[in-house]
């Protein structure tokens, strides 16, 4: 059985994987008071290192869209190399559009409140002292820069996916983000530079999940390393890459369950973290629409060439992918399955 699970890390999942490997490769860039490394290595909440910690265990490969970040580096650092864990680079295409575009979702309010402060969410605790008053003189800018930066990734990340045909797994916060762009392109009749999915019917907080994965989340890079090459989470990894590489079915649950429950047995409940992640699939099917530009809102007059181009110029092939969603499961693994025994 080959694991055959390629993934999108996106959202603040990937915020959480940069800031993993920066800790050992280049510690600076988690306290630079740069704008972009501010915004790049932004220190998120637990749930999201969770899920990139889990990802990066479980998955064959991680594609990671590159803008000006150099990941995966290239070289070894101490016991590891960044190549170790599958990560390779996806440069997006038409990226300077991409980043066009983000920006005319923020001058057009496209963003709820919500999803609007989660784009722009920095927390400077983590600084020196001395550095947090420096940046707190800058906040403003900071947060509109990181606004920015966030929605370029996101919308690379998508782009990524549906290119490479892989996963694209997101928080669930992340997915209301990516709904709210969604929404504004199908209301507004904006063309956009790449395709999104339809999500225009999906709840991203309401959705029934194809079953939970253990939670793998660790201290360090090393750690991690150690975690992915673990001979039972290696084989438990192919089966859920076998899985969640194909389209969700009705017996993704129960299969994920046999998968749990062995791993479990074979290391009779001693696995490091015991913690499980909900995941929730759909098939998302590309935004079809014909854009009509005379009704696109409040867009400037000397940005109406730009959208044009993007009409003209956007032939892609289209493909059906998929979306894996992440949502904190707060049982522990074997409680997880005692209350699911009967479906094994």
């Amino acid at each position: 059985m080959e694991n055959r699970l390629n993934i999108v890390l996106g959202g603040h999942a990937e915020n959480a994987m940069i800031r993993r490997f920066d800790e050992t490769v280049m510690p600076e860039r988690n306290i630079s008071q740069h704008p972009y490394y501010v915004a790049l290595n932004r220190f998120v909440d637990p749930p999201s290192f969770g899920c990139a910690d889990t990802f990066l265990a479980i998955s064959a490969a991680t594609l990671v869209p590159s803008a000006d970040w150099n990941m995966p580096y290239g070289n070894d650092y101490g016991s590891f190399k960044v190549a170790d864990f599958g990560i390779r680079d996806s440069r997006p295409d038409g990226h300077s559009d991409i980043r066009q575009f983000a920006g005319l979702l923020l001058q057009n309010n496209a963003l709820s409140p919500t999803s609007l402060a989660r784009a722009g969410r920095l927390d400077f605790a983590h600084y020196p002292p001395e550095l947090q008053a420096e940046l707190a003189k800058d906040h403003s800018d900071y947060v509109e820069n990181a606004r920015l930066m966030y929605l370029d990734r996101l919308l690379s990340q998508v782009e990524t996916a549906q290119r490479e045909q892989a996963k694209l797994v997101l928080p669930e916060a992340d997915i209301a983000v990516l709904k709210d762009v969604v929404s504004f392109v199908a209301r507004t009749f904006c063309p956009a530079p790449i395709d999104l999915p339809d999500m225009t019917g999906i709840d991203p907080l309401r959705y029934e999940p194809i079953g939970a994965l253990i939670r793998f989340q660790a201290t360090d890079a090393d750690e991690l390393l150690a975690v992915r090459k673990d001979r039972t989470v290696a084989d438990y990894s192919k089966q859920i890459g076998e899985i969640l590489s194909s389209a969700p079915s009705k017996d993704a649950e129960r299969q994920l369950l046999q998968a749990m429950a062995g791993a479990c047995q074979r290391r009779q409940g001693d696995l490091k973290a015991r913690r499980a992640y909900e995941i929730g699939g759909w098939l998302l099917r590309p935004l079809h629409y014909i854009p009509v530009i005379s009704q696109a809102i409040t867009v400037a007059e000397d940005i109406r060439d730009l959208l044009l181009s993007w009409v003209t110029g956007h032939q892609k092939k289209r493909n059906d992918w998929y979306l894996i969603g992440t949502r904190m499961h707060e049982v522990s693994t074997e409680d997880y399955l005692r209350s699911k025994h009967n479906q094994l």
